[in-house]
């Protein structure tokens, strides 16, 4: 905001010009640049992290191969050998995941069924959930098809709705059984994945704004962007999302496009 004061030849004031200037816009690109910026940050660490941990994974794999080898005849070491080394297979999976999710840039559109998108972004969270008493119900429709999107990009919004309800449910004291329940299924024309938990829910008054730049109803932490940035990905990917009130708990729904038939 620019001002500027008039007076006449004797100093009397005579008029105020000022020039008002929307920086919402500015603002919100700067908070965009922030983001993408920690972003590469963390993909660069996550990066550094992979290879730390996946070298001597790899080594203790290739003795595990060679163990199980030597006590081919001892069925009981086998199957304790086999269970550690499927630990190992998770670990693996779990650090690649990861990598995937914080790689900026390398995300492309492709053609995959967000069945599989939900079962590895809440592998990722699994054992935070666990350690916040957070449980999940997940059921997956196998009548879901395969859709072009941005698997990474897709991920984020399920990431932020998880945060979302962690910290929900962990700050209300009427909450007991905390669950996060996620299902999908198919329409003639829609993919749909509904997204629930137990925690406070979303007012109606609230349901307006939900998706506004800025909105938030966290008290100690958050900028309320996380929606609104959830809200832009899901309309990138030719998809839909809408909030529904509830007092029983937070209820997203998001849809996207249903892919045509191949033609024989």
């Amino acid at each position: 905001m620019n001002i500027h004061y008039d007076y006449d030849s004797e100093g009397n004031f005579l008029t105020i010009n000022g020039v008002l200037r929307d920086i919402t816009e500015q603002k919100e690109l700067e908070a965009q640049l922030i983001r993408t910026e920690r972003l590469a940050a963390v993909g660069q660490l996550a990066a550094s992290i992979a290879h730390e941990i996946n070298s001597p994974l790899a080594g203790i794999s290739a003795l595990l191969g060679l163990v199980q080898k030597k006590i081919y005849e001892d069925k009981e070491t086998l199957e304790n050998v086999e269970l550690i080394h499927k630990a190992f297979q998770s670990i693996t999976l779990t650090v690649q995941n990861l990598l995937n999710l914080c790689r900026p840039g390398l995300d492309t559109s492709q053609k995959i069924n967000i069945n599989l998108i939900i079962k590895n972004t809440v592998a990722l969270s699994r054992a935070h959930l666990k350690n916040k008493g957070i449980g999940t119900q997940i059921d997956l429709s196998p009548e879901v098809l395969a859709f072009e999107c941005f698997p990474q990009e897709i991920s984020q919004v399920l990431l932020n709705f998880i945060n979302n309800s962690v910290e929900a449910m962990e700050n209300c004291l009427e909450t007991t059984n905390k669950k996060i329940i996620i299902r999908t299924k198919s329409s003639a024309e829609k993919i749909i994945v509904e997204y629930r938990d137990t925690g406070p829910g979303i007012a109606e008054h609230d349901i307006d704004k939900i998706f506004d730049p800025f909105f938030t109803k966290k008290k100690n932490i958050g900028m309320g962007v996380g929606l609104s940035i959830c809200h832009d990905i899901v309309v990138r990917n030719n998809g839909t999302i809408r909030a529904v009130a509830s007092t029983a708990g937070a209820h997203f729904i998001v849809e996207f496009s249903h892919p045509s038939p191949e033609k024989k």
